[in-house]
């Protein structure tokens, strides 16, 4: 079965934004782009400020698309749209991700020029909290 989901590489302050999923999801201690699933009646680019939204409390702009990626685990196959966003208001609450330390999502100082233009970006770490 394949699944349709997107992310948002979301840049605040020349910095790029990772959550870390908690105990008790598919995915345990794993970072993430946040994100979602796409419902039958939005398009991407509506999915993922929803999404947003509901995880994490902030709007975004969605600014442009990245390369979709496919990846293929045991039991299903996940299409990922990748979108470089841009944080516009609110302030960070981890509503699905961990956050018992509060140090759990990270900004990350990134090349913003390379940002769009290459399929694998470098990051340096540069972790804020």
């Amino acid at each position: 079965m394949k699944k349709e989901v997107v992310c948002a590489l979301i840049v605040h302050q020349g910095k790029l934004l990772i959550t870390q999923h908690g105990i008790h999801s598919g995915h345990p201690w794993k970072w993430e782009f946040p994100g979602g699933k796409i419902q039958p009646e939005e398009t991407r680019e509506e999915a993922l400020v929803r999404e947003i939204r509901e995880e994490l409390d902030i709007g975004i702009t969605v600014e442009a698309p990245l390369e979709p990626i496919t990846h293929a685990y045991s039991d299903k196959e996940i299409i990922l749209y990748p979108f470089l966003c841009r944080w516009t208001k609110g302030s960070l609450i981890l509503r699905e991700h961990h956050d018992g330390d509060h140090s759990l999502s990270l900004l990350v100082q990134v090349d913003q020029r390379n940002l769009a233009t290459q399929r694998t970006s470098c990051c340096q770490m540069g972790y804020s909290r």
